[in-house]
């Protein structure tokens, strides 16, 4: 007896050599008696089984069907329907036959069937079966454009591409959806499944086939039980094809729609006035719409930018550093974005939405392909970006530079201990700043405008200098300790870098996060050593050098921090489960920095699981530190190693530093200005 997946129960009657099948029970009430059929003897049966009994075991298949197994024979029962599907000799032979073995098989089978084994679907037949099929097999010339298989055509029939190629196509004027070469099969859909093709099969070149009708096939097929699988899983795999292009092309036509649309009323807009109605559309098909809350920032000042915005809806305010009042305002139909697009430079003003409002986005790649085909477009841009300009120069002049003296900042600092005076670095992420500040919280220096950050990731103290990691601007700068304004930026090709770490020797060591590697390089940007793919790295978040030649690396993907040889790049330690977020012994959540320490120990701040990790100088767990009540360390991003062995404890989400004593508790901690 066996329970199948929809409830229905199978009673195997082998004495009898019945199967009955029940429906899903109620609780206390007997299922339905559905269907009963007779499998065995099997009809038409091999001599060779008569007076053989029944099979000795069962397996139920996934679909439901019934795999029976004797002791010289198998069969394949359709349940549902009450059928056997094949019956076949059984040798006893589980393990297939090596390749030394197949290939002596194959130099002495017939040569007339050696072609045959060029299709995939009858590489691992035996000789018999391929002879059985050649039998049934007739040859099919085709000429270059005509159709083997119509759109719509259900009759079923097998073809086996011997020459030539075949498209796939839904008419002659659609473009081909696949194209299938000499090896290939095709005409599965209505003998496997019961369904007509959606599209046809045409001769891209003149074709020699052979060709296999219904009738044959099921011979065929019944004979020869494993190609059924197979060509079922191609059936499946060519309807899926079909449907997704049906919905591609319906999506075509519906954005098609949505551009005609969009168009009318680009068409009434002063930049875009009399251009053709086929480039309007084709323009329009590039936007991407964009909906906006109120007060939301759409571009900072100071940011790359490569796109070209035009209000659909509602209103965008134009804002300079400094001016609390909106220097301009845009309204419907018009556009913004043009001066960083066309300078390829940062955005000269921040924009943001003064209310709900709906825009469309242009990218640069999109907007050059149309005005090279109208160029009056960049001509327009060109001078609406001019006179903006001076707009922009008159207000900048106008701005009072001689403001009050600023009021000071101070950090809010709460002291768990009397702590020694010492000077600590802080990113605000808020602020997009870099504070240096004093144990009482007052503020020394903030980072000069000129090292203007966005998004910056992280802070690290080297000897002589701060390197930040700039992401939003996907590069790194170094800050000079005494004031805080910027020494030097290495020109390198990197994305969205979390972090830059000064070597032993003097060089820098960058998580380029955005590229998936690490990499060492000098301060001219000459990289001398790299770190990526095909080794076992997805996204570092932070890296460094070790005195004894190796890197330590945080991965968030791989939930892994890994340390590697700098010369031979092999993994020499290792903490986490790959790819596996926990809590649990052996695991990571997040990692986000790992650091040496100068006992040849390892301090790990496992982000997601808000703790910090104490790892022995031989790889063993020493020691867990979550902070306390009062200063709970909530997703601990980063960590600072004072000279007096204390440590500093960046929050990833908060404005904040956490100071813990000698013995890892707790003894400070300040926030940064909101």
């Amino acid at each position: 007896m066996r329970r199948l997946s929809n409830g229905a129960t199978l009673i195997v009657d082998a004495g009898m050599g019945q199967i009955l099948r029940f429906g899903e029970a109620w609780p206390g009430e007997p299922g339905e008696l559905l269907n009963t059929f007779a499998y065995w003897p099997p009809p038409d049966q091999d001599p060779a089984w008569i007076g053989q009994g029944a099979p000795e075991r069962l397996m139920v298949l996934p679909n439901g069907d019934l795999l029976a197994l004797g002791r010289r024979y198998w069969m394949l029962i359709q349940t549902s329907a009450g059928k056997i599907r094949w019956v076949q000799p059984w040798t006893g032979q589980r393990r297939p036959p090596n390749r030394k073995q197949r290939l002596m098989a194959m130099a002495e089978e017939d040569p007339a069937i050696r072609p045959l084994r060029r299709f995939r679907l009858l590489q691992n037949l035996d000789s018999l079966a391929l002879q059985k099929l050649l039998e049934q097999l007739e040859p099919v010339a085709v000429a270059a454009g005509e159709w083997v298989i119509k759109p719509e055509d259900g009759s079923g029939t097998l073809y086996f591409l011997r020459e030539g190629e075949v498209a796939i196509r839904r008419s002659l004027e659609d473009a081909p959806l696949v194209t299938l070469k000499p090896g290939d099969c095709f005409g599965e859909l209505p003998l496997v499944l019961g369904e007509t093709y959606p599209a046809g099969f045409q001769a891209v070149t003149a074709l020699s086939l052979w060709q296999l009708k219904r009738s044959r096939y099921k011979q065929w097929v019944t004979h020869t039980g494993e190609v059924g699988p197979l060509l079922r899983e191609q059936a499946f795999t060519r309807k899926a094809l079909l449907a997704q292009y049906q919905s591609d092309q319906l999506q075509s036509r519906m954005d098609r729609v949505k551009a005609q649309l969009v168009a009318r009323r680009l068409e009434a807009l002063p930049l875009f006035e009399g251009f053709d109605a086929g480039l309007l559309e084709d323009l329009a098909l590039n936007l991407r719409p964009l909906a906006y809350m109120p007060g939301q920032q759409i571009f900072g000042e100071g940011e790359s930018g490569d796109t070209l915005y035009v209000v659909a809806r509602g209103k965008v305010g134009v804002y300079l550093e400094g001016q609390s009042e909106a220097l301009s305002q845009l309204e419907q139909g018009q556009v913004f974005g043009e001066m960083a697009l066309l300078d390829q430079a940062p955005r000269t003003a921040s924009v943001r939405s003064e209310g709900y409002c709906q825009l469309y986005e242009l990218e640069r790649a999109a907007l050059e392909t149309i005005w090279a085909r109208e160029p009056r477009l960049q001509q327009r841009l060109q001078a609406l970006a001019a006179s903006r300009r001076e707009g922009l120069a008159g207000a900048r002049q106008t701005l009072v530079a001689d403001v009050a003296t600023p009021v000071p900042l101070k950090a809010e600092v709460t002291a768990l201990a009397r702590v020694r005076p010492a000077r600590v670095y802080a990113l605000s992420r808020l602020h997009e700043q870099v504070f240096c500040l004093d144990e009482s919280g007052d503020i020394a220096w903030a980072s000069s405008a000129l090292a203007k950050l966005y998004r910056p990731a992280r802070l690290s103290v080297a000897p002589d200098c701060l390197w930040v990691a700039d992401t939003g601007h996907d590069r790194v700068l170094s800050l000079t300790l005494a004031e805080g304004h910027l020494s030097s930026s290495p020109q390198l090709a990197l994305s969205q870098p979390q972090s830059a770490v000064a070597t032993p020797d003097g060089r820098l060591l960058i998580a380029d996060t955005g590229n998936a590697r690490l990499l060492i390089a000098d301060a001219e940007g000459q990289v001398a050593w790299e770190y990526a793919t095909p080794h076992e790295i997805m996204s570092p978040v932070y890296a460094e050098a070790t005195l004894k030649g190796t890197v330590l690396f945080c991965d968030r993907e791989l939930q892994m921090v890994f340390e590697i040889d700098l010369l031979s790049e092999g993994i020499v330690w290792s903490h986490g489960s790959l790819l596996e977020a926990g809590d649990g012994p052996g695991c990571l959540n997040e990692p986000g920095c790992a650091r040496r320490l100068a006992n040849g120990g390892t301090l790990i701040a496992d982000t997601g699981n808000h703790r910090l990790l104490l790892f022995s100088p031989v790889g063993t767990l020493m020691r867990t530190f979550e902070g306390s009540m009062d200063m709970p360390l909530l997703r601990p991003f980063h960590i600072e190693l004072l000279a007096n062995g204390e440590i500093l404890v960046y929050p990833e989400a908060q404005d904040a530093v956490i100071r813990l004593g000698l013995g890892g508790q707790p003894i400070w901690r300040a926030q940064l200005p909101r």
